[in-house]
Formats: structure tokens, C-alpha cells, sequence
């Protein structure tokens, strides 16, 4: 990858692919430009997706002409001409990605099948990923780099795709904006496999992390240690089996990852009020 400044810009950075293990990355920045900055008429050969955090700007493609307000933004396909009129009120801030992104969305798909310029309104969700793009560029390279920056790519084209979809998108709700990918994918680590005996110096390895570092900013980032999120993950599998499966109470301990029955349903009555076996007859009953 190469890292430039683009003239003319007050701040801001352009990243450039390729990058060897990440193919469908293309390029994309973040900028601060002044008041009169414009972009010249020009087509990109993959799909680009633009956001609009402070400013306004206009832009033209083929005769139809958008403006575009904190918050919106836009995804233009393939070979589509397009250029801004003018920024004309005042200083701009603005997100910009190009990618390939036939990874991710499939033939027939909303993103695939567009062949134009489209506005995207209410984009502000896009925010989060970008500013981890950002931030995950200026790291060391290395596979675990690779790894998260193919990661988000792959949100950046499928949130993009809901938008075109029309389905419900946003951050997810245990996210908040900017927080590291490393935390992230060590949030992901435990939800999937909450049945594996972590222990702090493999999950840090695991995401490059110092045990001490992963402690204090995944509590800082999610309201609670990652101990105490393994013990809820653990909690949600046994609910789930408790009521879906007919598994005895101490096979669900086992299968939910807890080192005994006892320590189980004391966990699991701290936390939901009932015993694991007053938990499945209530479900029973609900149903």
C-alpha cells in the first residue's frame, strides 16, 4: 500500500492498494479540504462509496445533480461518470472508498446490480467503519492487519448493500464508533466459540494484544471485562439449550462451557433469577 496527501487538502490521508493479501482493496481516504476544493470528472474501474461528514457538496452525473448533506453520502458502480460542481460552502471532511466487491455481494445482488450513480441518504453508520479503515492503515502491516481490513471492507460493501436493499442497517449495539478492530475481533472470538476454556494470554495473543491492554480497553469499550462477556455468552448458549435441545442440565454446563454443574447454576441464577432447570419448565410453559 501507498500513503499519500493529495495536494491542495488541508488534512487527510489517501491510502492506495493493491495490497498483496487484501485484492479488493482499491483505495480509500479521509480528507479536510478548503472552501472551493472540486473533483474533477473521472470514473473509477470498481464500485466507490463516498461520505459526507461536515460540509456540503454537490455533485453531477450524467445530468442528474445531487447535493449532499452531513450524513449522506454515495455509491457509484463501475465505468460512471461523475465530478462535484463546487464546494462552495465552505471547508469539506469526507470518507471516500474504492473496492472490489464481488467478495462479498453475490450476482443479483442490490450493489451488483447497480449501474449508476446513487445517493445514499441517512449513511451516517458508515461512519464507524471508515474511521476503522483509517485507523487500521496507519498500524503495522502484518496478517492480522490483512485479516481486519479485508474484515471491513466486507462490512463497508454489505452495509452498503442494505442501504441499496432497503434493508435496516446501523452499528452494531455492543459497538460503539472507533473502537479498535483488535477488541472487536476478540469480542467475536468469544461469542462464537463461548465453550473454549479462555484464558487472557491466548485471547491477547489471538488479537495482538497485551493480556493487561485487552483487559482494560475491552472493559472500557464494552461496559465489562472479557471474562465477565464470556460468562453472558456462556449463559445465552445454555438458554438456548435449555430450550431447544433435550440435553440434561449438566450436559448443557458442559456444552455451554462451564467446569461444573455447581458453578453453572450458581452463574446462570445470578444472572437470570431462576435455576437452569426452573428456566427450562418456564420455557416449556411459554410455549
Amino acid at each position: 500500500m501507498k500513503f499519500i496527501r493529495p495536494e491542495g487538502v488541508l488534512s487527510g490521508i489517501r491510502v492506495i492498494g493493491p495490497h498483496e493479501e487484501v485484492p479488493e482493496l482499491i483505495q480509500f481516504g479521509e480528507h479536510w479540504t478548503p472552501a472551493g476544493w472540486e473533483v474533477q470528472t473521472h470514473a473509477h474501474d470498481y464500485w466507490e462509496v463516498y461520505l459526507q461528514l461536515k460540509g456540503e457538496s454537490i455533485w453531477q452525473s450524467e445530468s442528474m445533480i445531487y447535493n449532499l448533506n452531513p450524513g449522506q453520502g454515495y455509491v457509484v458502480s463501475p465505468g460512471v461518470r461523475h465530478h462535484s460542481l463546487t464546494y462552495s460552502k465552505g471547508s469539506q471532511h469526507f470518507y471516500y472508498a474504492e473496492l472490489d466487491v464481488r467478495s462479498w455481494c453475490g450476482e443479483g445482488s442490490a450493489l451488483r446490480e447497480l449501474h449508476a450513480f446513487q445517493l445514499l441518504d441517512q449513511a451516517r453508520p458508515l461512519e464507524s467503519v471508515f474511521r476503522l479503515l483509517v485507523s487500521e492503515a496507519g498500524l503495522h502491516p502484518g496478517s492480522r492487519q490483512s485479516w481486519i481490513l479485508h474484515h471491513l471492507l466486507g462490512v463497508l460493501a454489505l452495509q452498503t448493500d442494505r442501504f441499496l436493499s432497503g434493508a435496516p442497517i446501523g452499528p452494531h449495539p455492543e459497538i460503539e464508533p472507533g473502537t479498535h478492530p483488535s477488541l472487536l475481533q476478540a469480542q467475536q472470538l468469544l461469542k462464537s466459540n463461548p465453550d473454549h476454556p479462555w484464558r487472557l494470554e491466548e485471547l491477547g495473543r489471538m488479537v495482538g494484544l497485551s493480556p493487561q491492554y485487552l483487559s482494560s480497553a475491552f472493559s472500557q469499550s464494552f461496559g465489562r471485562s472479557p471474562m465477565r462477556y464470556l460468562q453472558s455468552c456462556r449463559i445465552d448458549r445454555a438458554k438456548e439449550l435449555l430450550i431447544s435441545s433435550d440435553l440434561t442440565v449438566t450436559e448443557i454446563a458442559l456444552e455451554s462451557g462451564f467446569s461444573s454443574l455447581q458453578h453453572f447454576s450458581a452463574r446462570f441464577r445470578e444472572q437470570t433469577g431462576l435455576s437452569p432447570s426452573e428456566f427450562r419448565k418456564k420455557s416449556m410453559h411459554a410455549t
